[in-house]
């Protein structure tokens, strides 16, 4: 799925980036889908990036920052030509003197609007500096906030949705989940539900959706009026996949010994292993792309998922949920204990939390697919993940 919100620590800090699509064509730096433009007569045409931040009511804006990446090429500025009405001249100079403006806006409800605009290119005579990167961070302090919403795969059609929400003390907070169709002739369900929240708090809803683009938005407003949101998130239930009735042939291996029973099978391409002794079971499945591990005891499930080059630990029970992303981006390891969660990350912390939702999402879905594959018999062993 595609994101379409930002993350914000527990600390109340935003971070988010923006990224510069170009071509150089006919020595001339070429920006792809900007939103605006700088036109200035005798000045080189600028392209625009806006990027909107809708910050919770009564939020107090601290600071923002931003850390520019960039590289200067050689290639022509695109002058604007003036009309006949006023002179022509020659371009110098650095234009524009900044590449990035801030400015903030108060709604009627209290909240506020962080619209920040960047300039994608810098010019300096015929040398053109292109904003590569930008990692912008927004500390702020709000009384009620939506620190992530990301959803989780649990079947092919079956979506959760997980809403992690803040509060600054003890309140009812009502939640609203729009859920939206995208396709032509679509339809849209309103979820509402009430929470008592002190602190951080993280909500799930699951849903089942029929195929097709869809949008989820979420906002939440405290019993004292105090609103958070929206953030929107634009996912796709994918059609069934339908696999060929004639499947590859599977080795077969029972596994028993006292107290344990299992099976593995495997064919040229992945391998099925299970394992149970006494209350507790081990499943593993691998192939040339992947590794997943699902550990099971009387009390808890540990989920070890590999994929390229990003390795995820998951471990949960009745009162600790526990996360463990490593990559070369960095590490990121978060802790929800009793209802207080704990951060740590190496790296750029907005970015690994992404990545850390993008494995996780992979993970569910290939939890769900092969939930249905043994359902159905394509893996034909006697366990249910």
């Amino acid at each position: 799925y595609e994101e379409n919100n930002w993350f914000v620590s527990l600390g109340g800090v935003a971070q988010f980036k923006t990224k510069t699509n170009y071509t150089i064509e006919n020595n001339t730096v070429v920006v792809n889908d900007p939103d605006n433009y700088i036109l200035e007569y005798n000045k080189p045409i600028i392209p625009l990036y806006h990027k909107r931040i809708v910050l919770p009511t009564n939020a107090t804006i601290d600071d923002v920052s931003w850390n520019i990446i960039s590289h200067t090429v050689n290639a022509s500025p695109q002058i604007l030509k003036p009309d006949e009405h006023y002179p022509e001249e020659n371009f110098t100079g650095v234009y524009p003197e900044q590449v990035i403006w801030n400015d903030t806006k108060q709604l009627l409800d209290g909240r506020q609007v962080l619209l920040l605009t960047i300039a994608s290119l810098q010019y300096d005579g015929d040398q053109v500096t292109v904003i590569d990167d930008v990692n912008i961070s927004v500390s702020y302090q709000a009384p009620v906030d939506i620190l992530s919403f990301h959803i989780n795969n649990i079947s092919r059609t079956e979506k959760e949705f997980v809403i992690k929400i803040k509060t600054d003390r003890s309140q009812m907070v009502n939640l609203t989940i729009r859920l939206e169709s995208l396709e032509s002739n679509g339809t849209s369900e309103d979820i509402n539900r009430t929470i008592q929240i002190s602190g951080v708090h993280d909500e799930t809803i699951r849903k089942n959706l029929t195929e097709g683009l869809w949008r989820a938005v979420v906002a939440v407003k405290s019993d004292d009026g105090e609103k958070a949101g929206p953030r929107s998130v634009v996912f796709t239930i994918e059609e069934k996949e339908h696999r060929p009735t004639q499947k590859l042939p599977m080795d077969y291996r029972k596994i028993s010994g006292p107290g344990l029973v299992g099976e593995e099978i495997r064919n040229p391409f992945e391998t099925v292993k299970y394992t149970i002794r006494n209350a507790s079971s081990v499943f593993e499945y691998w192939n040339n792309i992947e590794y997943l591990r699902i550990e099971k005891s009387s009390n808890s499930v540990q989920r070890t998922f590999v994929i390229g080059d990003a390795r995820l630990e998951t471990f949960g029970n009745v009162s600790e949920q526990r996360k463990e992303l490593i990559c070369p981006k960095g590490m990121l390891w978060t802790r929800l204990y009793n209802g207080v969660t704990e951060e740590r990350f190496l790296g750029y912390g907005a970015e690994l939390e992404q990545i850390m939702n993008e494995v996780l999402d992979k993970m569910q879905e290939e939890i769900a697919n092969l939930r249905e594959r043994i359902e159905t018999g394509d893996i034909d062993i006697d366990y249910q993940i």
